[in-house]
């Protein structure tokens, strides 16, 4: 199931850019590109799934989230971008870093926030939540 969209990963970090970041080769071949992006979401979708495995949803998720599209649109932007080798240094640290590295980062708190409960994802589908565990004193009513 993908909850992003190469579209959403455009929005975010540019078409030309996303192109770029996908063309490892730089020869401007399409279906290697369409292919590396496709493997991205992929990526990201397995991600999240596995942070979130122990969370308060049933995987995988159904329904549309915007947040969920977000966070798996970035963390596949960022994957292809990191797929280039790029790194920068960061001014303060003096450690490879690179511009990107925010929207990680950003995307991984907003997953733990989601596991720990802090944040609930935007009207999920009902099909889509864990199950409430019966237990025999509730039987009894």
């Amino acid at each position: 199931m993908a909850y992003a969209t190469r579209a959403d990963i455009e929005n975010i970090f540019g078409k030309s850019n996303v192109e770029q970041w996908a063309d490892l080769d730089n020869l401007k071949v399409q279906v290697d590109i369409t292919a590396r992006i496709t493997t991205a979401l992929a990526d990201a979708v397995e991600f999240v799934d596995d942070t979130l495995r122990a969370g308060p949803y049933a995987l995988p998720l159904t329904g549309t989230h915007a947040t969920l599209k977000r966070l798996t649109a970035i963390l596949a932007g960022v994957r292809l971008y990191e797929a280039r080798g790029v790194q920068d240094i960061n001014d303060v640290t003096g450690q490879p870093i690179h511009k990107y590295v925010w929207h990680k980062q950003d995307a991984d708190r907003t997953l733990k926030r989601i596991l720990a409960g802090q944040l609930r994802l935007d009207e999920p589908d009902e099909a889509s939540m864990v199950p409430a565990v019966v237990t025999e004193d509730d039987d009894d009513d």
